[in-house]
């Protein structure tokens, strides 16, 4: 694996999000008949700003807006479509990937039990976890659930 020529360019130790993209990438497709993941690199630089990556199985590399990953996301990439619009502020963004993986949660019992966000931007990365009794829920599917199975358990005599 070569180091693409930006990254021998680049400032020592600052790598931009495509150069990690790429080296991401080289790996992926060089290991492609054994790697059985996609990959998402995702992040901000000086020369980009915020810029996401994706690398599905087989090792293509894709600057998208946004993607997805995980067992969650299948069930949620028709409200992600849907709902998903270019130039969010931070706030909107990140109660949209609130909204989006509660969905998921809701819908995919591996998808954890807490929301884990990290933001990237100009300022730096900010880490944000939501503890899964503050995780919001979608289409009160949850709460619903809830109501029928408290509805057809019988009295405590």
């Amino acid at each position: 694996m070569t180091c693409p020529r930006s990254c021998e360019q680049g400032t020592p130790g600052h790598v931009d999000v495509k150069t990690a993209a790429q080296l991401v990438m080289q790996i992926a497709y060089g290991n492609k008949n054994m790697l059985q993941a996609g990959m998402i690199v995702a992040g901000w630089d000086a020369r980009d700003g915020g810029s996401v990556y994706g690398i599905p199985l087989g090792g293509t590399l894709l600057k998208v807006p946004f993607t997805l990953g995980g067992s969650g996301s299948t069930y949620i990439y028709g409200w992600v479509d849907h709902a998903y619009r270019p130039g969010m502020s931070r706030e909107e963004t990140e109660a949209f990937v609130t909204h989006a993986v509660s969905l998921a949660m809701a819908r995919d019992g591996s998808s954890g039990g807490v929301i884990r966000m990290v933001t990237i931007d100009a300022h730096g990365v900010t880490r944000k976890m939501i503890p899964g009794n503050e995780v919001p829920v979608g289409y009160d599917e949850l709460l619903q659930s809830a109501r029928t199975a408290a509805a057809a358990t019988p009295a405590a005599a």
